[in-house]
């Protein structure tokens, strides 16, 4: 790469009559440091760069701040790392006074030359210096192999190069770019500019593939309207997609979230096509779309017809069938499915689960008979131990239901034997829920000591479970708290120093230099390789769920320390110490889900909805469209932001997936709920899932259940599973971090 000298950028600049501060100036300011220490000197000023907006007296008092760490601290690496940070902040509002900064700083920090290269194209690039920017964006492809920026240098430079007139150029790059990531959120726009590139070339034909390919792989891009108006103009009516084409289309139009747009793309594509293998998984994908819609009676018609053919998705559209059965509540269509089953073809849980759900339609109905019946029917012809589980519960569960607690107990014992030591986390929660439900149905017999033995050993053995917190509940205040018994236990066996492959990987040394620069979105990226190349090693356990914690990437802790410890994290067998438990539950956002939360909401309560809703995971996006840390859904936080007052969030997901902005939404929306049901937590926390109609349903149907009865009674086996854990992580942050639960009822703040 041609770096331009000190004196080409003066030139340039006096040129075009731009005022040009180089780095190394006299300054007229006292020689004083503007800090206590250097430390703390460099990290107000790293604090201000990260707080501060492009406006012009940010840019003056950075400048001086600057100047003062520079004269008072000289070329110490502080210093330079100062001067790192600032030309990272100055590259597109001064690029001009960024580049010699930026420049320097690729002596001074070699691990991250990538970094530098790259960030200096963009300088250029906003200087208005194109072929600078360009082999700035082709050296970090060319010259550093493990780059994860060579897709995102890739990009730039083709629109770099675009706008220096070398379309044919930029198609090149742009070719490389999309071949290394497809998925790149600039892919879309570079797709639709290689078309360009190729009208300006005179190259027709290629146009035509280009724009005929974006119309089905890019839908929902904003370039579409503009690329299928090109190909109308030019081909007329002779721009007719084929089946392979409108076939893709609706793929990635249902890929997206887009459902109402890809039903119609799908009945399209039906519509021409014949019956293939392609075709069936057509109809069924439409069939999913339509449940995701609700629109069941639409579903059930495709559904039937899929059944009945010869199509590899037959069974599947069995189970589909009978599904939407029960949520429209054909209980007489879901009885003639189960009775006219293919077993021979059919597998044993894919029987079960049809027999389930006619068993849950039967329970509706309160023909309780009928229904333990379908179950024990269910359990018997089940392959897998889970789904012999869960039938065996729903058995148990209606004994219980009906006060017939010997048979409860019976199957109760059934189940734990059944599940032996749980070796997965579905044969633990079997096992746990059903010894808990074993001891309440002895308390209603009167043997109270049996059952609060069980309590007991529950409590003991899963502290930081859900049914071993209710244990803990029914035992009373009289026990040893959990969390006096989670600091009573064994040590952390993996405190142990960094191995020496972790030291030596390129892209762990990034992290830590990007880390000390504050840099924290860069380093979460490359701790992402880190972990798939070292998360699975128990030696390296300590220092990356460490640099999870340190650099923000929370999910990342949290999937490492259930790799390791989730089993021991279960048990509260590790000391407060470890670093598993703040991996695991993850404090990072708590300042400021403290400063948005009102009052009356417990800001552990936000804690634990976050770690259940997003793991903790900032842009991350649900299949139906929820954004963020709290999972918010775009109509929602619109009419919170209302509320609120902030007039600046859009109806899509910009601005959800920022931190603070998700957390003051949902912390709002979480007390709203709230405040509509008495702090009941359990209803708000199934109401921040479920709607608040669905849990008023639940309540005229159940309210006047005890609060741990209410919960197995939750209508959507989802929304009960999420409460199941909302609740769970909720107890636990408040044992680790605040006061123990104890004698609290379910569904009251601690």
């Amino acid at each position: 790469m041609r770096i331009l000298s000190i004196h080409q950028i003066v030139g340039v600049i006096l040129g075009g009559c731009i005022l040009f501060l180089p780095r190394t100036v006299v300054s007229l300011d006292p020689p004083f440091a503007p800090c206590q220490n250097p430390e703390e000197c460099v990290a107000q000023f790293l604090e201000q760069l990260e707080s501060s907006e492009d406006d012009s007296g940010a840019s003056f008092n950075h400048a001086k701040f600057f100047r003062q760490i520079v004269t008072a601290y000289g070329d110490t690496a502080l210093a330079k790392g100062a001067g790192f940070r600032y030309g990272y902040w100055l590259k597109e509002s001064s690029p001009l006074e960024a580049i010699p900064l930026l420049q320097a700083s690729v002596h001074d920090f070699p691990v991250l030359g990538d970094y530098l290269t790259f960030w200096l194209g963009q300088a250029y690039a906003h200087a208005g210096l194109g072929k600078e920017a360009a082999e700035a964006f082709q050296q970090v492809n060319e010259d550093y192999a493990d780059s994860l920026l060579r897709p995102e240098a890739l990009y730039w430079a083709g629109d770099t190069l675009m706008k220096m007139g070398d379309c044919e150029a930029a198609l090149s790059t742009w070719s490389q770019a999309l071949s290394l990531k497809s998925d790149h959120p600039k892919a879309a726009e570079a797709f639709h500019k290689s078309g360009l590139c190729a009208v300006e070339l005179g190259q027709r034909e290629k146009a035509i593939e280009i724009f005929r390919e974006f119309w089905w792989k890019f839908p929902l891009a904003s370039e579409r309207v503009q690329a299928e108006s090109w190909l109308r103009r030019e081909l007329g009516s002779l721009f007719l997609p084929s089946l392979e084409e409108q076939y893709k289309r609706s793929m990635a139009l249902y890929n997206g979230g887009a459902l109402e747009e890809a039903v119609l793309e799908f009945q399209r594509f039906l519509s021409s096509s014949s019956p293939t293998a392609q075709f069936f998984q057509t109809q069924y994908t439409l069939a999913m779309a339509l449940v995701r819609l609700k629109r069941y009676d639409q579903a059930e018609a495709i559904l039937t017809s899929l059944s009945r053919s010869s199509s590899s998705r037959k069974d599947d559209a069995w189970v589909w069938l009978g599904r939407v059965y029960l949520r429209q509540g054909k209980g007489p269509e879901l009885e003639a499915h189960v009775r006219t089953l293919p077993v021979d073809t059919v597998t044993g849980d894919q029987q079960a689960l049809l027999l389930i759900f006619y068993g849950i339609w039967l329970e509706d109905h309160s023909r309780w008979q009928e229904a333990g019946k379908a179950y024990r029917q269910a359990g018997a012809v089940a392959h897998t131990l889970t789904q012999r589980l869960d039938a065996l519960w729903r058995v148990g569960w209606i004994h219980y239901q009906q006060k017939q607690y010997g048979e409860a107990i019976e199957i109760f014992q059934e189940i734990i034997q059944a599940a032996g030591t749980p070796q997965s986390d579905s044969s633990l929660h079997a096992a746990s829920q059903a010894s808990y439900w074993l001891a309440r149905a002895q308390e209603h017999l009167g043997q109270m000591v049996p059952a609060r033995q069980r309590l007991k050993n529950l409590n003991q053995e899963y502290p930081f479970t859900y049914y071993g917190q209710l244990a803990d509940l029914r035992l009373g205040p009289t026990q040893l708290s959990t969390k006096q018994r989670a600091v009573l236990t064994s040590s952390d066996t993996m405190n142990v120093g960094t191995p020496a492959q972790l030291q030596q990987d390129i892209h762990y040394q990034k992290i830590q230099a990007l880390r000390t620069l504050r840099l924290y979105k860069e380093a979460v990226q490359e701790l992402e390789v880190v972990f798939t190349r070292f998360g699975a090693d128990p030696q390296a356990f300590s220092q990356l769920v460490s640099l999870a914690s340190e650099v923000g990437a929370y999910d990342v802790g949290i999937r490492l320390s259930i790799r390791h410890f989730g089993a021991t994290l279960r048990k509260g067998r590790l000391p407060p110490s470890s670093a598993a438990w703040l991996g695991a539950f993850p404090m990072g956002y708590q300042a400021v889900i403290q400063s948005f939360s009102p009052k009356h909401v417990d800001p552990f309560l936000v804690a634990g909805l976050i770690r259940e809703e997003s793991l903790y995971s900032a842009r991350v996006v649900s299949p139906v469209g929820a954004i963020g840390l709290m999972q918010l859904m775009p109509a929602t936080a619109k009419k919170v932001s209302r509320q609120l007052g902030l007039k600046d969030l859009k109806s899509d997901r910009q601005g959800l997936d920022e931190p603070n902005r998700n957390i003051q939404l949902g912390t709002y929306y979480l007390g709203q709920l709230l405040n509509e049901f008495q702090d009941n937590i359990i209803y708000s926390v199934a109401a921040y899932n479920a709607g608040p109609q669905a849990v008023k349903r639940w309540i005229a149907q159940n309210g006047q259940r005890d609060p741990d009865e209410f919960v197995e009674l939750i209508g959507y086996r989802e929304t009960r599973e999420y409460v199941k854990r909302v609740l769970g992580s909720y107890r636990i942050y408040r044992t680790l971090f605040g006061d123990v639960c104890r004698g609290v009822s379910l569904d009251r703040f601690c």
